[in-house]
């Protein structure tokens, strides 16, 4: 196992996930009353679509950078 320093990538997570928590609902708000609920649930079920793809499309690379 490799050893490196992770509090900086840790930090960064916790950032992003707190942020995440404030901003998204406010935006997805925002898109649901212009365009409608629709419209957020497709959009979040590309950006899973996506990762998913990305994630099977690099996995080999994923798992030499936990492992």
């Amino acid at each position: 196992m490799k050893q490196r320093p992770q509090g900086l990538l840790m930090g960064l997570f916790a950032s992003a996930g707190s942020v995440a928590r404030i901003v998204f609902p406010v935006c997805a708000g925002m898109a649901a009353d212009a365009w409608g609920p629709d419209v957020v649930f497709a959009t979040l079920a590309e950006l899973l679509g996506a990762t998913l793809f990305v994630l099977t499309w690099w996995r080999r690379a994923f798992r030499a950078a936990i492992i």
